[in-house]
C-alpha cells in the first residue's frame, strides 16, 4: 500500500478509504504491507515530457491548421514538447528504462501496489488543468502532479492497473482506489476488483444530486 508519491497532501476521506481497502483485502485473507512512496523516483517528469513530445508529434497538422479554435488546455499540453530537444527525449527514454526496472523489483516482492487514484475527491468540473488545484487553502499544484499522480507511473512502465470504487465521502462523491498488478495480470486485476467489490457493494452506490 502506497499513501503518497511524491508527497503531496492526501484528503483524510481519500486516506480512510484507502485504509478501508486494505482492511478489507486483510478480511479476504491477503497481507497488507506498505512501502514508502517517496523512497522511489517514479519519474513523473520524465512520463509528462515523454506524453507531451508524442502529442506535439501526433497533432502537429491539427496546430498547424486549426490552433486558433481548439481547447486552451489541449494546447498548452501539446506546447510543452515543443521545446524539446533530442537530448530530452533520450533522457526521458532512459529513465522510462531505468524506472520499468524498478518497477519490476519492487513487484517482485507483492502480488499487486494499492494506491488512490487521486489525492481529493472529484473537483469542480470547471477546474482549469493548468491552474493551481486549491483544497482548504493547500495549492497542491496543476491537476496531474497534485491530484493524479498515481494514474502516471504506468504509462511508463506498462503495468495494468485498475480502479476500484470504495466508498463515499463526506460530502457524498464517490472514492476509489488503484490496484497495479505485473505484466499480463490483466484478468487477476479483475478478480481482485470482484472479490473487493463483493464486500463492499461500492459499484452499486450513487451520490447523491448535487446542486
Amino acid at each position: 500500500m502506497i499513501r503518497t508519491l511524491n508527497g503531496s497532501w492526501l484528503d483524510p476521506d481519500v486516506e480512510a478509504a484507502l485504509e478501508e481497502c486494505a482492511a478489507h483485502l486483510r478480511a479476504l485473507g491477503a497481507e497488507v504491507e506498505e512501502f514508502d512512496g517517496l523512497t522511489m523516483n517514479w519519474c513523473l517528469a520524465e512520463a509528462r515530457l515523454l506524453l507531451r513530445i508524442n502529442q506535439t508529434e501526433r497533432y502537429a497538422k491539427l496546430i498547424a491548421e486549426r490552433g486558433d479554435i481548439l481547447d486552451r488546455s489541449f494546447m498548452a499540453n501539446v506546447k510543452e514538447g515543443l521545446g524539446a530537444d533530442a537530448g530530452d527525449l533520450r533522457r526521458a527514454l532512459f529513465a522510462r528504462t531505468t524506472f520499468f526496472r524498478e518497477m519490476l523489483r519492487l513487484m517482485a516482492d507483492c502480488d499487486y501496489l494499492l494506491t488512490p487514484i487521486f489525492n481529493t475527491p472529484a473537483i469542480p468540473a470547471t477546474q482549469y488543468v493548468h491552474d493551481p488545484l486549491v483544497v482548504d487553502g493547500r495549492d497542491l499544484g496543476d491537476l496531474r502532479s497534485g491530484w493524479y499522480s498515481y494514474t502516471v507511473p504506468q504509462n511508463l512502465s506498462g503495468h495494468p492497473a485498475i480502479a476500484l470504487p470504495i466508498s463515499l465521502s463526506k460530502t457524498g462523491l464517490p472514492i476509489g482506489v488503484q490496484a497495479i498488478g505485473p505484466w499480463f495480470s490483466e484478468a487477476d486485476l479483475i478478480g481482485l476488483a470482484c472479490a473487493l467489490d463483493g464486500r463492499t457493494g461500492a459499484s452499486g452506490r450513487r451520490p447523491p444530486l448535487h446542486a
